[in-house]
C-alpha cells in the first residue's frame, strides 16, 4: 500500500469526508487493525478509528494528485507526503 499513513493523511486532509461511499456517516469504532498493516499504516488506523478524533475518518484517495503518487512509487527516502 502507498499513501496511507499518518503524514499523508495530513497533507491531503483537504479531500476528506465524513462519510462513506455510500454517503452514511463514519462513526468511531473500536480499533482492530488488520494484520498486515506497516507501524505508520497502524498509526493512522488507530487516529481515524479514536472516538476523540474529529478529523475526516476517510480521505478520497482518488483526489489526491497522481504527481503525489507517482513521487511516492519513485522516492527511495520512503516520505510519501510530498505535494
Amino acid at each position: 500500500t502507498i499513501l496511507m499513513d499518518v503524514a499523508t493523511y495530513d497533507a491531503f486532509s483537504r479531500f476528506g469526508t465524513h462519510l462513506d461511499p455510500t454517503g452514511k456517516i463514519l462513526p468511531s469504532r473500536d480499533p482492530n487493525p488488520p494484520q498486515l498493516l506497516t507501524e505508520e499504516e497502524t498509526k493512522l488506523y488507530r487516529r481515524l478509528t479514536d472516538p476523540a478524533f474529529t478529523g475526516h475518518r476517510r480521505i478520497e484517495q482518488e483526489r489526491i494528485p497522481l504527481a503525489a503518487a507517482v513521487d511516492c512509487l519513485l522516492s527511495i527516502a520512503g516520505s510519501c507526503a510530498a505535494e
